[in-house]
């Protein structure tokens, strides 16, 4: 379910660029949360080339960066929804007063229906079918604040604000309030993320709904990433069987591709169908960070 960006890399590549990531300076427990980040790599990338993509948290930023207006969704939820040069695929939520209030992670319905998955993801809690930019696609919604905080005329922001202060607000089809899942560690087994394996560059990692008994067919779409140090939440993820286009860019794409071998080691406490499916349909899946230099993490 995690991973390793566009990896079909050897093990021993694996451990040779986690050996340069254990060599550079660790994070620091005491790290402000105060960034917003996407796409692990096993290299690191300080100037967000390839991977660590730097995102916009205000629409300011946005602008800057070539994210437009794609969607209005002042009249439901109170936010609007910026999209990089057009692209779909991964979009930032803005407040009334233009500060960052979430993610949009989307794949194309088609290239989710020709995979030929045993999941039905219209009738999922957490997928949400919609259009956009002219694409049907299969959508995944996370708040950094509670949506009464949008409804109360947003939040201001500045370099210090923290990207996600109380915890992130998974968008739910079933739960009016949406899923709140809150910064401590020892509280995410209560709200359904099993704990799993900490991995260089990535976190602890707590995957929604997965254990040994899990069925595959049910998998869900998020995983937590903590701080091993601090237990405290310093990112999250969305992962998904299928195989879909990455956009973004040349040589450079949204979405990171685990080989089977690498999932099972992100999360060894999976049924033996996990490998399986991956083998069969693919994956892929993006870390979200909140912290800077994640690829100095270290477990």
């Amino acid at each position: 379910l995690v991973s390793c960006c566009n990896m079909a890399a050897s093990l021993s590549l694996i451990v040779a660029a986690l050996a340069i990531v254990a060599g550079l300076a660790g994070a620091s427990e005491d790290a402000k949360a105060n960034k917003f980040m996407v796409t692990f790599s096993i290299f690191p990338d300080p100037l967000h080339y390839f991977s660590f993509y730097s995102m916009p948290r205000t629409i300011k930023e946005a602008e800057k960066s070539d994210f437009s207006l794609a969607m209005d969704n002042t009249a439901s939820d109170f936010t609007t929804v910026y999209c990089r040069k057009g692209d779909y695929r991964v979009c930032v939520l803005f407040d009334v007063q233009g500060s960052v209030a979430g993610i949009q992670v989307s794949a194309a319905v088609s290239e989710i229906k020709k995979a030929n998955l045993p999941q039905d993801l219209d009738n999922d809690e957490f997928w949400i079918r919609q259009t956009v930019l002219g694409v049907e696609v299969y959508s995944t919604v996370v708040y950094f604040v509670g949506t009464d905080v949008f409804a109360n005329g947003g939040r201001a922001m500045d370099a210090d604000t923290p990207t996600a202060p109380n915890g992130i607000f998974i968008r739910s089809n079933k739960v009016a309030n949406h899923l709140h899942v809150s910064l401590e560690e020892r509280e995410a087994e209560a709200k359904g993320f099993m704990k799993q394996a900490c991995f260089m560059g990535m976190g602890r990692h707590y995957f929604q709904g997965l254990d040994k008994t899990s069925k595959c067919e049910e998998n869900k779409p998020y995983f937590l990433l903590f701080n091993p140090k601090n237990e405290k939440l310093q990112g999250f993820g969305i992962t998904q069987f299928g195989k879909v286009s990455q956009g973004r860019g040349f040589m450079s794409g949204w979405f990171e591709t685990p080989p089977a071998l690498v999932v099972g080691m992100i999360a060894p406490n999976s049924p033996p169908c996990l490998k399986q499916f991956v083998k069969k349909y693919g994956i892929f899946t993006m870390h979200v960070y909140f912290v800077d230099k994640p690829w100095s993490i270290r477990c």
